[in-house]
């Protein structure tokens, strides 16, 4: 029995030689697109793809050579290539046998929001307080999807569950520290302002230029509210 806890791991685990994470193109809780297909459920949709092939065989075979089966609507060599020398045959089981407990309902038919929002009176650089329109929901699908215009999605650099850094700080808690970053801030107006405009305020040891600085042309107003909202359910 591989393990799956040490799977779990190595799969947030940035590794230089390969520039990405396997968290940083693959979402473990959403069948949508990241940078790489989402992998919740991909014991089940594995099991389709190569019939002579078990799920975590065809898994495996993923990771070690990346083009031997190509996933409709992805470019060839989309995926490092160089997995196998990073980890041991050990640890991509153990990853393995962690991608194999993905489980839940399928979010891939999600209907997009369809419902009229209000406009949103909102000052950039002012007392902000979060609008009872804002839906934490909707937040958690934009901060999952991958924004062309940026060339990431906000799950690409953040950790959601952990305070620990991928690319971005980790997000976990963030509610609690985004009140004492700025004073006269409250958590709300620094995380708009974080998103917005990303160099206002530097997290020690981050440089300016890492994150993209076109979110505020990328979402709306009522977007970014959304994904304020749902970044303070992250406890």
């Amino acid at each position: 029995m591989r393990d799956a806890e040490n799977g779990a791991v190595l799969f947030e685990t940035f590794q230089d030689a390969a520039n990405y994470s396997c968290a940083n193109c693959h979402s473990p809780t959403s069948e949508k697109t990241l940078i790489g297909p989402g992998l919740l459920n991909i014991k089940d949709r594995a099991a389709l793809r190569s019939p002579q092939q078990s799920p975590a065989e065809y898994i495996y075979q993923s990771i070690v050579d990346t083009n031997a089966y190509i996933v409709e609507g992805f470019d060839a060599d989309l995926m490092p290539a160089n997995w196998a020398e990073i980890y041991s045959d050990l640890e991509i089981f153990d990853i393995v046998a962690y991608l194999m407990t993905l489980e839940g309902r399928s979010d891939i038919d999600d209907p997009e929001p369809t419902d009229e929002q209000p406009p949103v009176d909102m000052a950039i650089y002012g007392d902000i307080a979060l609008p009872d329109t804002a839906y934490a929901e909707r937040g958690a699908a934009l901060f999952s999807e991958l924004q062309s215009e940026a060339g990431f999605a906000c799950a690409g650099c953040h950790y959601t569950d952990s305070e620990a850094r991928l690319i971005g700080p980790g997000l976990q808690n963030i509610g609690a520290r985004a009140e004492t970053r700025v004073a006269g801030q409250s958590a709300v107006e620094y995380l708009l302002r974080a998103i917005v405009n990303p160099t206002d305020f530097l997290v020690p040891d981050y440089d300016a230029g890492v994150k993209p600085g076109n979110y505020a042309q990328i979402f709306s107003e009522a977007e970014l509210y959304d994904l304020i909202a749902y970044m303070l359910t992250l406890e």
